[in-house]
């Protein structure tokens, strides 16, 4: 009976994204991102409620599937990608992992298959890293253009504008792979919930602390912006430029779910964060140095110690 309902729940997810495919050809291929997403939820469910060898007997059959119905450059690079993380995710669930280990492994393992896409496989398509940064400057030249900036801030601080995006190419790579990491996260603790399945322990989805030496790294790289006029190398104003925006990253993040957790604490509504990122996107760009600012005083001690009199430890 068990192995009756394992093979019907694999030919069904089978199904789904079989029929999903033939839309999604119909259409032009305008949703195989979301379909290639919900590949390695499909697989870690199923993994979680069966075995790891079932998880990878589904694994293969989707890649199979996806050479036969799906987009060609889709099928060799992307699901690939999203079937190994599906399978890192499932063995850190095999091993009682908790949270934070399974978000991290989800987030390295989209990472490095963002990095190995974008400069390894995309240039051996044709498309080398010199063409991804020019199209990708025409495009912010355009955007600073029609707000009346254009690239000469950039001329005067003696910055190679080429050079600069070259480096936002390489973290928005990163940071890409980060989101996507958190998302298929998000929906499988969400999932897994949903089907009854505790092999997850209570600990927040995440509960990684930010130390205080660490803050101050950070606040003193996003600082280091300001005082890039006193330097004339243009190689050092472009690695002061990528701490900086690693640094405002970091911060930017913990002053987020330092604000979310404190509105749920104070008014416990389950709304806070919605709220907090349509406040955001209103009041940008003074939100994004605010929400830097308290992200350092978070990680620095007095933000922590607020959150911990109102009942909340680290940022869940």
């Amino acid at each position: 009976m068990n192995n009756t309902k394992k093979l019907t729940t694999g030919a069904m997810l089978l199904a789904i994204v079989g029929a999903l495919m033939l839309i999604d050809r119909q259409l032009s291929y305008m949703f195989e991102t979301i379909i290639v997403l919900a590949m390695p939820v499909m697989i870690i469910i199923y993994s979680t409620m069966y075995e790891i060898k079932d998880g990878a007997i589904l694994a293969v059959c989707l890649l199979f599937l996806t050479f036969v119905l799906g987009n060609p450059e889709y099928a060799f690079i992307n699901v690939p990608i999203a079937v190994v993380v599906g399978m890192g995710y499932s063995f850190g669930i095999k091993k009682n992992f908790n949270k934070t280990k399974l978000m991290i492994i989800s987030m390295i393992l989209f990472v490095i298959g963002e990095v190995i896409v974008a400069f390894i496989v995309t240039p051996l398509l044709g498309i080398s890293i010199a063409q991804q940064v020019d199209s990708i400057k025409e495009i912010y030249t355009e955007v600073l253009n029609q707000a009346q900036l254009g690239t000469e801030a950039f001329d005067v601080l003696n910055i190679n504008f080429s050079n600069l995006v070259l480096i936002m190419l390489v973290l928005s790579t990163l940071l890409l792979g980060v989101m996507e990491g958190f998302i298929i996260h998000i929906i499988s603790l969400f999932l897994l919930n949903r089907f009854k399945i505790k092999t997850i322990d209570k600990a927040g989805i995440v509960s990684i602390n930010l130390h205080p030496a660490v803050a101050y790294v950070c606040f003193l790289s996003f600082a280091s912006m300001y005082f890039l006029k006193y330097f004339e190398s243009e190689n050092i104003k472009l690695a002061i430029l990528t701490l900086s925006m690693i640094g405002s990253i970091i911060l930017f993040y913990y002053g987020y779910m330092f604000v979310i957790t404190y509105l749920k604490l104070r008014t416990g509504r389950k709304q806070a964060g919605l709220l907090t990122i349509v406040i955001i996107i209103l009041t940008m760009p003074l939100s994004m140095l605010i929400l830097v600012i308290l992200g350092f005083l978070y990680g620095a001690g007095p933000l922590k110690r607020k959150l911990s009199e109102l009942g909340g430890n680290n940022p869940q």
